[in-house]
């Protein structure tokens, strides 16, 4: 959590912690956007996984690298919700195993595409230090 909160106090947009469950991915944690706009999504809830930036983190890295590798973190917009943007980062552990993906996100309208280049090298940062924290080998 306290990862979560540092990323929403520093790019004022929602961070989140998912993983995948079946053919859904589960928001495990959250920290919310000081802004009063934002998705209403709470831990615990269950989204589709769909071609979203988090959905797609969650699906390439689930058994290995993928060939070639996605540019990371990934950006979509406008995927499970018209008005909702988001950017995705793999977290994994020992042995390369995926854990989760480390995700902001917020309205398309503030979460643009250059305001994502923006925030995405401390949202890489963030991903590496959990994943080393995990036994992630860097």
């Amino acid at each position: 959590m306290t990862v979560l909160e540092r990323l929403a106090a520093e790019s004022r947009e929602t961070a989140s912690f998912y993983i995948r469950r079946g053919n859904q991915r589960l928001c495990l944690f959250r920290a919310d956007s000081p802004y009063p706009l934002r998705m209403n999504v709470r831990p615990g809830d269950m989204r589709p996984m769909d071609q979203s930036a988090i959905a797609q983190v969650l699906t390439a890295f689930e058994r290995s690298t993928p060939q070639p590798p996605p540019e990371l973190p990934l950006y979509t917009s406008g995927i499970t919700d018209p008005h909702v943007a988001s950017l995705a980062m793999p977290v994994f552990g020992a042995g390369g195993r995926l854990i989760g993906a480390l995700a902001l996100s917020g309205p398309s309208s503030r979460l643009t595409t250059e305001q994502a280049g923006l925030l995405a090298p401390r949202l890489r940062e963030e991903a590496e230090r959990l994943s080393a924290g995990l036994g992630a080998q860097t």
